[in-house]
């Protein structure tokens, strides 16, 4: 059993990933559009819009039991008053906020963000955010106030004759700023 209770510890530090929302964007109006009069797409919901994040959820979820720490409650202050915000074109600019914690970093960074046409997934290119230049694929829920980006991961693990079946998520929620 420790054997078993080791592996499902190291899995879920090696893994990154998050939960599931069930309420999605609503259609915006499509301003590229044919003659500019709208094809119902969802990007313009979120075209123009700026975010602060309020809380980074890690979580993990076995046999119905869910353990989740909200990692934004204990970072620096410096970390809390960044700004992300989504522009036309598919551009994405994370902002450093009026506080920096490293002098060193510049003040914004660009990537870009696409989301889905069933308005269910966002796809951010980030290094600022993904700490990665590469795509992540994240659930998404929002409404004028609040945006919420979900990834996860489930995994099944067999050791010493029990299988075990768990979920690892990362959840990022963050408030409309003006």
């Amino acid at each position: 059993m420790k054997k078993l209770i080791y592996l499902l510890f190291v899995t879920t530090i090696l893994l990154s990933s998050c939960a599931k929302e069930t309420s999605y964007l609503e259609a915006g109006v499509d301003t590229e559009g044919e003659g500019g009069s709208g094809g119902g797409t969802s990007t313009a919901a979120l075209e123009g819009t700026k975010w602060k994040m309020t809380a980074l959820l890690f979580g993990q979820e076995i046999a119905g039991q869910k353990v989740e720490l909200d990692l934004l409650k204990d970072a620096d202050a410096c970390s809390k008053d960044n700004i992300m915000s989504f522009e036309k074109q598919g551009v994405f600019i994370f902002d450093e906020g009026a506080t920096k914690c490293d002098s060193s970093d510049p003040q914004q960074e660009k990537g870009t963000w696409s989301l889905s046409a069933d308005k269910k997934k966002l796809t951010l290119t980030s290094l600022a955010l993904n700490d990665d230049t590469g795509p992540i694929t994240y659930d998404v829920v929002a409404t004028s106030t609040k945006l919420t980006l979900t990834v996860k991961e489930t995994m099944t693990v067999t050791a010493e004759g029990q299988t075990i079946t768990t979920t690892i998520y990362t959840t990022i929620v963050f408030a409309a700023h003006k």
